[in-house]
């Protein structure tokens, strides 16, 4: 009320096994002390914990707030009066709400402050000037707003007004002092003469009081305070008593918020201040980097600290909101505290370990456990939110197990149930799948002639394995558990290998194939010119890996009448005198197995050149020519020059001929006589020819 402006709410403490701790809460306030003041009316709720044993208790507080103004009238307010004493004036104030249980009191001059009950009240003889008319309620304390009653003297008192800079109203800070101040002073009549001035405070009791020419003073004391002007020429007064009223209410105040324990489900909310008095101002304080922070606004943003190095914090920081009612400069504080929960769970994987060949699979489990911070409550436990395998592995979302199918690094997201906050952790599925190796050559051949061969395999790990042959049906084979097999018949065969610790198995496939024989042999010169030497090389080989060359009997025939025999791949050669083709055939035996190779050799004849030394172009048909004999000739460059050095023909050819009938280049004949030629060629041999010569033309 206002009388009571403030309680104070203690939580009592009848526990005796340690100390507790405290947390006060409203819809606007909080606290962390056993005892709070409060100036504002709500439910209040005391949360008490012991932080040994978790255990608490809550106790809920409703207060409630009367501080309604009462309301009242007065009449008449002005009344015009004789100066001088015998006068006689009335004035009536009446209560309008309430009307019962109300103290009337009546402010000027000479008149005390009476304290009479009941609806109406009555005054007589009030004073020249003002009289200020108030209601007060007897239960809670609340006086209505002054009704101010001037009285105006009949024989010429002065004229005022007074104003005051705080509307007459005392504040809190720069407001708890104000001023009255005396405004357009004049007579009656007008222009009269001199006027003095004084003020009165509310403890004056005297009689005799002195005046100034001060028009405005200065007051921190609320009261009546009698403002009297007075005419000097005919002493005639004006009084008006001003009541200095003291509003020091601080305004309404509260702070609503979603929650004021943030987690990874809320990472931030807003803090958002209201007020029912206006006009008001707001301001957040808080600590920023262990300095002072202040943001002018009703609604401000707090966000979580989801840093790794903030996980063990759970106060954020603590926000002072000040609302301060820009009219009297009274303020109201409510102090938030914000925590926040966002530790992640402790993420655990159980059932990891390596697959086998026994082993296909390993479901993993989650085994993880919260790790809220003192004073949380966290009745939920935790959730793997996600599963995450090496390739071919399926993600799979919102499951306690997951099968592990594939050897590698497993990612498993937990989540916090209680808070929403995540973390990851991994783990290796190993793998114990050392499959042996097994190597052995693809193909196995029975050599000709021979009835068994033996299939030799190279295994890794050398001990420890055991074997099993699959044979082809019918075959007489050896030992099937062997790492060696021993067979005479063609087909296939397959070896598998056992590690019998991991049950991994390795295989392999020969195949055994019949004896076969391969004729081949290579020559060094496949052609050339007579006399040509050509050696050969023989290739031959037959199937076996082990006696491929050996045993081979060899008969040659090499085209040019000659043969021979040769055994195990010995090389021969051959002699060609005549140019032709000779096509050489190599038969091959070697057992049952028969082969035959073809090659054929070309001789040609060597390269010449023959150069005439007369001839006789008369169109007898007889030696009619200068005719070059050449044979295997390429790039011919023939020039003939007469005695004096002039050419005279000229010819180059690639046609391996020359014949000339005894013209120049312009097609006219020669004269009779001796000319000169210059030969030059190229055989298809190698052979160069460079001749230079005389020739005789006669006709």
């Amino acid at each position: 009320t206002c009388i009571t402006p403030t309680i104070t709410l203690d939580a009592t403490n009848n526990y005796t096994y340690g100390n507790l701790t405290y947390y006060w809460s409203s819809s606007s306030f909080t606290a962390s002390t056993q005892s709070i003041s409060v100036v504002n009316s709500g439910t209040y709720t005391c949360f008490v914990v012991d932080p040994v044993t978790n255990c608490s208790a809550t106790r809920t507080i409703a207060i409630f707030q009367n501080t309604a103004i009462p309301t009242a009238t007065a009449s008449p307010i002005n009344q015009l009066i004789n100066c001088g004493p015998g006068v006689v004036a009335t004035a009536t104030g009446t209560a309008i709400n309430p009307t019962l249980n109300v103290t009337h009191s009546w402010y000027s001059q000479n008149i005390s402050v009476p304290a009479i009950s009941g609806g109406q009240i009555s005054i007589f003889n009030p004073a020249v000037g003002s009289t200020t008319y108030i209601v007060t309620n007897n239960i809670n304390g609340c006086s209505s707003n002054p009704i101010v009653l001037n009285v105006v003297s009949s024989s010429g008192s002065p004229t005022f007004n007074v104003s005051s800079a705080g509307n007459f109203t005392l504040g809190c800070s720069t407001k708890s002092v104000t001023n009255i101040s005396i405004i357009n002073p004049n007579t009656t009549p007008s222009g009269g003469g001199a006027m003095s001035f004084t003020m009165l405070p509310p403890s004056f009791t005297g009689t005799t009081y002195t005046y100034n020419s001060v028009l405005t003073q200065t007051f921190t004391t609320p009261g009546n305070y009698t403002v009297i002007v007075r005419d000097n020429s005919n002493l005639c007064e004006t009084r008006i008593t001003i009541p200095l009223i003291q509003n020091i209410t601080p305004p309404d105040i509260l702070a609503t918020t979603l929650t004021r324990t943030l987690t990874c489900f809320t990472p931030s909310v807003t803090l958002e201040a209201s007020s029912t008095t206006t006009p008001v101002a707001y301001n957040w304080g808080f600590q920023n980097g262990g300095n002072p922070n202040n943001i002018p606004n009703p609604i401000i943003t707090v966000t979580a600290n989801l840093s790794q190095t903030a996980f063990t914090q759970s106060i954020i920081n603590t926000y002072t909101l000040t609302i301060t009612n820009t009219d009297n400069l009274c303020i109201s504080n409510t102090v938030i505290t914000m925590a926040q929960n966002v530790r992640p769970p402790i993420p655990v994987i159980n059932g990891t370990g390596s697959l086998t060949c026994l082993i296909s699979k390993y479901t993993l489990a989650n085994g993880s456990a919260n790790s809220e911070a003192p004073g949380f409550f966290a009745p939920l436990g935790t959730q793997a939110t996600l599963w995450q395998g090496p390739t071919p592995q399926i993600d799979l979302i919102n499951s306690s197990f997951y099968d592990a199918l594939t050897a590698g690094v497993y990612t498993m997201t937990v989540m916090d149930l209680n808070n929403g906050c995540k973390t990851q952790t991994t783990t290796v599925v190993g793998d114990n799948r050392n499959y042996p190796v097994v190597t052995v050559p693809n193909t196995y051949s029975l050599d000709c002639g021979n009835p068994s061969l033996t299939i030799t395999a190279v295994f890794i790990p050398t001990t420890g394995l055991t074997y099993q042959w699959n044979t082809v049906p019918g075959a007489a084979v050896g030992t099937r558990t062997q790492g060696v097999l021993l067979t005479g018949s063609p087909g296939e065969y397959q070896i598998v290998a056992r590690n019998p610790l991991n049950g991994c198995a390795a295989r392999a496939i020969v195949n055994v194939l019949n004896g076969s024989l391969s004729a081949n042999f290579d020559a060094d010169n496949l052609s050339g010119y007579a006399p040509l030497t050509v050696n050969f090389t023989n290739n031959s080989a037959s199937s076996s890996s082990v006696s491929g060359t050996s045993s081979i009997t060899s008969n040659w025939s090499f085209g040019n009448g000659t043969t021979r025999t040769t055994t195990s791949n010995i090389s021969t050669s051959a002699l060609y005198t005549q140019p032709g083709t000779y096509t050489v055939t190599m038969f091959a035996s070697k057992g049952a197995c028969l082969d035959t190779a073809i090659k054929v050799i070309y001789v040609d004849i060597p390269s010449k050149l023959e150069v005439p030394n007369v001839f006789t172009p008369n169109g007898d048909n007889s030696n009619d020519l200068f005719f070059v004999k050449s044979a295997n000739l390429t790039d011919i460059q023939c020039q003939i020059f007469d005695r004096w050095g002039n050419k005279i023909y000229e010819l180059t050819t690639d046609k391996g001929n020359i014949a000339w009938d005894g013209k120049n280049q312009a097609g006219k004949e020669v004269a009779d006589g001796i000319y000169f030629y210059a030969i030059k060629a190229t055989g298809k041999d190698g052979q160069n020819y460079d001749t230079k010569g005389t020739v005789s033309l006669y006709r």
